[in-house]
């Protein structure tokens, strides 16, 4: 913030700063064999199955990387109690807002039904179109819930993760996401043929890194089984 400055003084000089974090770039890959009988006699197109499966496991890997990454925040909140509206309130309360922004709850699915039994839920049936996240089924506390069987609930307590989506501008700059996934190489299809198995290896592999960027935007909030 700006200083008084008396007559003939001078302004005060403050030194800018920045500071830095380090995420390690990490390689993905998952591959699959083929053999050719397989390709010439499996019932639709096998070749290109098995090119949408290994794109959706790169995929599921990256949202692992990504909720480990919202694991690493240092907002919390516990409640010893299950998932309720009073309970998310004072989780959102941690973020410390000036302004409300848009966020997203994620839940994982033996929740929902608490969820949706609470008064303050409302389904997202009852507003329109207006969904941002996919799965989205609803709002809670301001938050869009989102379930994901991502998040464990084989414990005593279940871990979830509210995230702002459109953090707030901080001191005139805008401000960093929560998490961000930074590329160095997107994902690459190759293929190894093995004559003498008359098979063949689809390979897939990708190279990036995942960061907790915005750890104020992220709150884990905990609540029981």
């Amino acid at each position: 913030a700006a200083e008084d400055v008396a007559e003939g003084a001078e302004v005060t000089t403050t030194t800018m700063t920045a500071s830095t974090k380090t995420v390690q770039i990490k390689t993905a890959g998952k591959a699959i064999t083929l053999t050719d009988k397989a390709v010439n006699s499996g019932l639709g197109d096998p070749v290109g199955q098995a090119t949408y499966q290994l794109s959706l496991s790169m995929a599921d890997k990256m949202d692992n990387d990504v909720l480990a990454a919202l694991g690493t925040t240092t907002l919390t909140a516990t409640d010893a109690k299950q998932i309720s509206y009073k309970g998310i309130v004072a989780a959102i309360d941690k973020l410390n807002e000036e302004t409300a922004t848009e966020k997203v709850l994620f839940v994982a699915p033996s929740q929902v039904t608490v969820l949706r039994q609470d008064d303050s839920f409302i389904a997202k049936d009852k507003y329109g179109n207006d969904v941002m996240m996919n799965g989205e089924i609803g709002m809670i506390a301001g938050c869009r819930v989102v379930p994901s069987r991502r998040i464990d609930d084989t414990k005593a307590n279940i871990d979830n993760f509210i995230v702002c989506l459109t953090p707030e501008v901080e001191d005139g700059t805008p401000a960093l996401p929560a998490v961000t996934i930074y590329t160095k190489a997107d994902v690459m299809l190759e293929t190894e043929r093995h004559a003498k198995a008359l098979s063949t290896d689809i390979v897939a592999s990708a190279h990036y890194a995942v960061g907790l960027t915005n750890e104020s935007k992220v709150v884990k909030a905990t609540f029981k089984k």
